[in-house]
């Protein structure tokens, strides 16, 4: 698949996190979905509203168990309650691109950005990110994967 890929510039933006639980690859997809569930209770007991789409950040994985966190972008700080936390995604200069089909896909897009950051001299900043602007009852949904990156195109 051919990716559309884009240097952009971001706000900081508040949002509602279940924190770096440590999870099976098999294991994301059931995690995902009942985390965004618990975010947005919480988010909307607070109050507080969504402010863009559920995302999901991985971080480190080791011995076939990674770190996942997922939550929404909300238009305000919320309250930690239970394993919802608040937390920021970064602002400033990012690397993204879109993929459009069933979610197994999208390490494609991951490997594209990599191979593209690469190409144009750039160093990953900050933890990656997937944005899911559709849910998985869309038969060709699309997730935006996102690069907080360092250095000059």
């Amino acid at each position: 698949m051919n990716y559309d890929i884009e240097v952009v510039e971001l706000p900081p933006r508040p949002a509602a996190v279940v924190r770096r639980a440590k999870i099976r690859p098999d294991d994301v997809g059931a995690f995902v979905a009942t985390a965004v569930g618990e975010v947005m209770t919480v988010v909307r007991r607070q109050g507080v509203l969504p402010a863009g789409p559920p995302f999901t950040r991985y971080g480190r994985s080791a011995d076939g168990v990674l770190e996942v966190e997922v939550g929404v972008p909300t238009s305000a700080p919320v309250r930690d309650v239970g394993r919802v936390a608040a937390m920021e995604l970064p602002g400033g200069r990012a690397v993204r691109t879109r993929h459009t089909g069933p979610y197994a896909g999208v390490g494609a897009a991951h490997e594209a950005v990599t191979h593209w950051m690469t190409q144009h001299g750039l160093a990953v900043r900050d933890l990656p990110w997937e944005s899911y602007l559709d849910g998985p009852e869309v038969p060709r949904p699309r997730t935006d994967v996102v690069v907080p990156c360092q250095g000059v195109v």
